[in-house]
């Protein structure tokens, strides 16, 4: 699934079943990355994959989660 969402900025938040990727890693703890201006976060629970991405930077990232 992906869902997207404008708030002056734009966040996409893909969920992914675990089951449909066996072989990607599931992170023991939330991954945060910033790139430039953008920034995301990767994390999983005992059925899904979840990853957050947005322009808006890496402290609005961090402020949804």
């Amino acid at each position: 699934s992906l869902l997207c969402f404008e708030a002056g900025k734009e966040y996409q938040l893909c969920v992914a079943r675990r089951s449909d990727f066996p072989e990607l890693p599931a992170p023991v703890q939330l991954q945060l990355m910033a790139k430039a201006e953008w920034g995301a976060a990767h994390w999983a629970d005992a059925e899904n994959h979840y990853v957050l991405v947005s322009d808006a930077g890496m402290a609005a990232v961090k402020r949804l989660l």
